[in-house]
């Protein structure tokens, strides 16, 4: 399934890095897109446990998440 998440607190590359590199280490997901103008990440999850641990993950970085769709 596919999700949009947004990051009200990603304000740079860094920031964008950090993320991807955390993300890109679970299981069952994959990042589409990541749009750093628009504080928002595109990512498609087998099912909503990986959502609700991308989702986790994210706010573990001390990021602010919310899911848009």
């Amino acid at each position: 399934m596919n999700k949009k998440l947004k990051i009200n607190n990603m304000k740079c590359m860094g920031c964008v890095n950090r993320i991807k590199n955390t993300i890109d280490m679970l299981d069952n997901v994959k990042i589409n897109n990541i749009n750093l103008e628009e504080k928002t990440i595109d990512i498609e999850v087998k099912d909503n446990n990986v959502l609700n641990n991308v989702i986790t993950t994210i706010k573990n970085l001390e990021f602010e998440v919310e899911v848009l769709s």
